[in-house]
């Protein structure tokens, strides 16, 4: 829809058409029109200013303006010459000529070669152009140099006289001749001229905002087209129908300005055709280009003739001509066909290009019968009518932007009022979310208060050092608190089995992120620290073997999860420390193995260990035999931590971010941290990006105390088993259990020593005890099957 204007608009059209009115009532001034009939004689003759053409055979009577065939002139001086003249009385020209004015004579569009006479005076010569070049013609205004005292009965004969070689043509276009003051002429040309330019200035303006908005929206191929063709009407405006300004520009180049007359002309309808075309279809057809490819061809041809010489120049526009005629009537047979097309499919906003697209066929078809004597008057409609059709143009763009425009402005109009309503939508559920995470937050909060008492570490003994770091990957803030949540869990604490001090060490992950890893860690916490409370305060307890701790410990824990049905699961390593002989004992289920940092290297603990299934899933067949047992040395460190040390995201330099999958570069972080938990952790986090939970529990052991015996020397125990086997040759079973027990003392843990007490104990039918070390022994993971079968079979036939 096209905005009407208001008041303001109103007013100002107003006072635009009071100013046009006031400018066109100074140019209707008092001139004499010349359009009219003129007598024409072959030839020329000096008597024919003085009394005027004879009226004999050759003199004949044409209507100007018009065009003037070759057969009608006589050759002279190697120039085809035509006389014109006309009778005025000096009735006639006293209203339009006061005394002592200048006579002025405008001819509008003439052959660049003629010479006016006012009686036997010579008033004005043109005859620029070179004899051997066809060029365009120009505008001719005449002024007489001197004044002249008209009487009313005083006859002014007007005499033109026309020259050009025989291939030169013959004409005087114009929409008007005029005759009259000079002043007056001079003012009313200029007042043309002026006009015309601001057409072309704002046509320019407009060309130019075109292909700016073309530039702005490569999409809007319109813009593009219709800024295109404008720019080269513009030009070719320019180039054909102003005398002064182009003058200014040209000066005598007619070569240069015939090649830019023709060049714009041939681009104007290519332009043109382009441009109606896909504004009605939105598209171009390869007709279309193919139909373009041909007129730009012909154009070629014509434009060059600027350069070429006279007989050459002749013949291509003589054959050429037709073509040109014959392409003007196929674009606009095509545009109008499109235009037909469109209106029949309901396309009413093109009706203003059918109105300016018409009116050009109608002028255009007017002119090129006045230039082959159709008609006898050339009135130079087309550039008229070019104006009206830019106009049209302008209208359908504008009815279209404007469309665009209204349906652009509704639908943000409608997604404005869209946006608001899922804004209001989001904000309640954003409100509902924000409840629900502050309701989970407490959650985790209260979650996170329970987890952390039962990460417990405990060391009150001087002959180790334990140190930790814990980091749960969820992290939150419920009101003033921050917090972390997650599944990993440490517990470290002393005990105390068959009078010997144990450093327990658990490290433990359980399945799952956040409020489930919690939940597990939870579980496995309350059940441990219980085990530890019944270790300290009842006898059953405290009189187990390490073997036999750690295997009810893990019994008790797989009994719990077992019961989540698979639901919940985790994975485990559980260590004891012996803190006078730095024997350690341990089981895993499924976790990242114990890595040892001795002598500033670190590696794994033992290169290969017994290992579980996660706790909550189902027990192994062979599960019996799965408590590994390792001798430290003074000043070893031990490191037990969740898989969270391997899950780190790596940076590498021009490459996407990679997981880490080598076991090594946990080494690498603990030599880097020299065995600390914490510095461990700041080392890994030099390395990349952690992504999971992780702890980290370090264990360092200094040795044996001063009061305590050292590590059981190898000769003793030699000296100790030969006075065994000696026993045993002469049949003396409790003194070799005496011995062995002996022995024990020094070194409880020795598998050689425990597995020979138990075969002496089952020959010698102390199947109590016998079963004791047998439990022991079928425990450790190291103890070969083919000893145990056997001393298995002893026991079950020895004596009750």
């Amino acid at each position: 829809m096209i905005p009407t204007p208001g008041r303001g608009g109103w007013y100002g059209s107003l006072v635009l058409c009071c100013a046009l009115t006031g400018c066109w009532s100074d140019l209707q001034g008092p001139t004499l029109s010349l359009n009219r009939d003129w007598r024409l004689r072959p030839g020329f003759h000096a008597d024919w200013l003085r009394y005027g053409l004879p009226k004999d055979a050759d003199t004949s009577t044409v209507f100007l303006p018009g065009r003037f065939r070759h057969d009608q002139a006589r050759t002279q001086d190697g120039q085809e010459t035509l006389t014109l003249q006309l009778e005025l009385s000096g009735s006639e020209l006293q209203g339009s000529l006061a005394k002592d004015q200048q006579f002025s004579v405008f001819w509008g569009l003439v052959a660049e070669q003629i010479e006016l006479f006012v009686n036997q005076t010579s008033c004005a010569v043109a005859s620029k152009a070179p004899p051997d070049r066809l060029v365009r013609s120009r505008h001719i205004l005449s002024v007489c140099p001197v004044g002249m005292a008209i009487e009313s009965d005083q006859v002014v004969r007007l005499t033109a006289v026309l020259r050009s070689h025989p291939e030169q043509p013959f004409y005087i276009f114009g929409p008007w001749i005029q005759a009259g003051s000079a002043a007056t002429i001079l003012k009313r040309n200029y007042y043309n001229q002026l006009l015309f330019f601001a057409i072309i200035t704002v046509f320019a303006s407009l060309s130019g905002f075109l292909l700016l908005i073309a530039a702005l929206r490569p999409a809007e191929k319109d813009f593009l087209y219709f800024g295109l063709f404008l720019g080269s009407l513009i030009f070719h405006y320019f180039c054909s129908h102003f005398n002064y300004e182009r003058d200014l520009f040209f000066q005598d180049q007619y070569v240069l300005r015939d090649f830019l007359y023709y060049g714009s002309m041939y681009v104007s309808l290519f332009l043109f055709v382009v441009n109606t075309t896909h504004l009605v279809l939105k598209r171009i057809s390869r007709w279309i280009w193919y139909f373009g490819y041909w007129i730009l061809f012909i154009g070629t041809l014509r434009t060059m003739t600027a350069f070429w010489s006279r007989d050459i120049s002749t013949a291509i526009m003589a054959y050429t001509n037709p073509f040109w005629f014959l392409s003007l009537f196929l674009a606009f047979f095509g545009v109008i066909r499109l235009l037909l097309g469109a209106w029949r499919s309901h396309s009413s906003e093109l009706w203003p290009l059918g109105i300016g697209i018409g009116a050009m066929l109608l002028t255009g078809l007017y002119d090129m019968l006045a230039a082959v004597f159709w008609f006898g008057h050339d009135l130079s409609l087309t550039r008229i009518s070019l104006i009206l059709l830019v106009l049209s143009e302008v209208i359908v763009l504008a009815r279209r932007f404007t469309a665009a425009r209204d349906a652009s402005e509704h639908m943000n109009y409608q997604l404005n009022t869209e946006v608001k309503h899922r804004i209001m939508q989001l904000e309640a559920t954003l409100s509902q979310v924000q409840a629900l995470k502050d309701r989970q937050d407490c959650d985790y909060y209260l979650t996170s208060l329970i987890t952390k008492p039962l990460n417990w570490i405990q060391n009150d003994d001087r002959r180790c050092v334990v140190t930790s770091t814990l980091r749960q990957f969820k992290r939150f803030a419920y009101l003033k608190w921050k917090e972390e949540l997650g599944g990993d869990l440490l517990i470290s604490a002393p005990i105390e089995l068959q009078q010997r001090v144990y450093q327990v060490a658990l490290s433990a992950d359980a399945m799952g992120k956040s409020m489930q890893g919690a939940g597990g860690a939870i579980v496995i916490g309350a059940v441990f620290r219980a085990r530890l409370a019944n270790t300290r305060i009842d006898y059953r307890f405290a009189h187990q073997e390490p073997e036999a701790w750690l295997h009810q410990a893990y019994l008790e824990l797989q009994s719990v999860f077992q019961s989540f049905e698979g639901n919940m699961m985790a994975t485990l390593s559980l260590m004891l420390l012996d803190l006078s002989a730095g024997d350690c004992f341990w089981i895993n289920c499924q976790h990242p193995a114990i890595v040892l940092y001795r002598r500033n290297r670190a590696s794994n603990f033992r290169s290969a260990e017994a290992e579980l299934l996660q706790l909550g899933l189902p027990l192994q067949q062979n599960h019996s035999r799965f408590v590994n047992y390792a001798r430290m040395q003074p000043g070893d460190r031990l490191i037990l931590g969740s898989d969270g040390r391997e899950n780190i995201e790596l940076q590498r330099p021009y490459q996407a971010t990679v997981m880490n999958n080598e076991e090594s570069l946990f080494f690498q972080a603990v030599e880097e941290g020299q065995g600390e938990a914490e510095a461990i952790y700041q080392a890994l986090l030099t390395l990349g990006s952690l992504t999971d939970d992780i702890s980290l529990l370090s264990i360092l052991w200094h040795g044996p105390g001063p009061r305590q015996s050292p590590v059981p020397d190898s000769r003793i125990q030699r000296r100790q088993m030969e006075a065994a086997r000696s026993a045993l040759r002469q049949g003396e079973h409790e003194r070799v259990s005496a011995i062995l027990t002996e022995a024990l003392h020094s070194d409880p843990h020795n598998l050689v020593l425990l597995y020979h007490l138990a075969l002496n104990l089952a020959r010698s039918g102390d199947q109590a005890r016998c079963a004791d070390i047998l439990q022991r022994l079928r425990l450790r993971a190291e103890m070969p099957t083919r000893r145990l079968e056997r001393l298995i079979h002893i026991w079950e036939k020895s004596p009750c």
